[in-house]
């Protein structure tokens, strides 16, 4: 198992923990967890849910007349920034 699969799944694991049903979602560079969140949570399990979102790379939470969503993204590819240069991009040696 990939490292960002393992932390996504301990994402899901932590949100189940909170009294939520985690939803993983595969997309292109990420992986997103989310969870539809209830009307009323206790402040135990706000603190849990919030622990386990901050594991991802990103997270937020999405509120409509539908509903809210809490998710994390967990990212699969290195950003272009953090990646090592590869010779095509350094260019000749000088």
């Amino acid at each position: 198992m990939s490292r960002p699969e393992a932390v996504a799944r301990s994402i899901a694991s932590a949100i189940t923990a909170a009294g939520l049903t985690p939803h993983i979602k595969r997309q292109a560079g990420s992986i997103r967890v989310e969870a539809v969140m209830p009307e009323a949570m206790s402040w135990a399990a706000w603190d849990q849910l919030l622990a386990a979102l901050g594991r991802g790379d990103r997270f937020g939470m999405e509120v409509s007349a539908q509903g809210s969503v809490a998710w994390a993204v967990v990212l699969t590819d290195t950003p272009p920034s953090e990646r090592p240069a590869t010779p095509e991009e350094t260019g000749p040696p000088a």
